[in-house]
C-alpha cells in the first residue's frame, strides 16, 4: 500500500511540473512588452508589404490550424515544430489587446471598431456603408491581430486584413523574419483576396 501511495505522489508531481512548465510558456509570451508590441505594429503599419496610416484599434488573437502549422514547418527550416507549438500555444490566450494612438507613428490613425464592425444585409447597405468609410477614410482601413513571437523573439506571426470595399480585400497570417532591428517577411499564410 506505501508502495501504491509513493508511486502516485511521483506520478501526481511529474504530472503537476509538466502543466507548470507548458504553462510557463505562455507566461513566457505575456513578458513581451508593450514597447515591443508597438514597434511591431509601427513597423507592419509603417514599412510592411500592405502599408496602412488607419487601423482599428483592437488587436484579437487568432488560432492556427494545422494548415497554418504544416506551411510553417514548411518554409526551409525557418521555424521547429517546438516553435510552431510555442506559438500555437499562445494563440489560446483570448484576451484583446487595444491600440493606442499616442503610442504609434504620427502618420497612423487609430479607429474605434464599432465605426466598420455593421451588419450588413443588403447590397445598397454595403454602398452606403462605404461611401462613408472612404469618405472618413480615403485608403480605408487594416485590423490586426495580437503579435505572437517565438520563446527567442525572433519569429513573428500576425494576422492582418487590409479593406478596401464591399468586393476588395486582402488579408493572412504574415510570418516575419528578424534580422537585425527589422523584420523580414517571409510568407502569409491562409491567405485570402477579394
Amino acid at each position: 500500500m506505501k508502495k501504491l501511495i509513493n508511486v502516485l505522489v511521483l506520478t501526481f508531481s511529474v504530472l503537476l511540473f509538466l502543466n507548470c512548465k507548458s504553462q510557463s510558456k505562455v507566461r513566457n509570451f505575456q513578458n513581451t512588452s508593450e514597447k515591443e508590441i508597438y514597434d511591431i505594429v509601427n513597423f507592419i503599419l509603417l514599412k510592411g508589404p500592405f502599408q496602412s496610416h488607419v487601423v482599428v484599434n483592437e488587436c484579437k488573437s487568432f488560432t492556427l490550424d494545422e494548415s497554418d502549422k504544416a506551411v510553417l514547418l514548411s518554409l526551409d527550416g525557418i521555424i521547429t515544430k517546438e516553435g510552431v507549438d510555442y506559438l500555437a500555444e499562445q494563440t489560446k490566450d483570448t484576451s484583446t489587446f487595444t491600440l493606442q494612438n499616442s503610442k504609434l507613428d504620427n502618420s497612423i490613425l487609430v479607429i474605434d471598431s464599432s465605426e466598420v464592425e455593421k451588419d450588413i444585409k443588403t447590397f445598397e447597405e454595403s454602398k452606403k456603408y462605404w461611401e462613408a468609410i472612404f469618405e472618413k477614410y480615403p485608403d480605408s482601413y487594416t485590423t490586426l491581430s495580437k503579435p505572437i513571437l517565438t520563446a527567442d523573439k525572433n519569429i513573428l506571426l500576425i494576422r492582418f486584413s487590409k479593406y478596401c470595399g464591399s468586393l476588395c480585400g486582402t488579408g493572412g497570417i504574415m510570418v516575419f523574419v528578424k534580422k537585425g532591428n527589422e523584420w523580414d517577411l517571409r510568407a502569409i499564410t491562409s491567405s485570402w483576396d477579394s
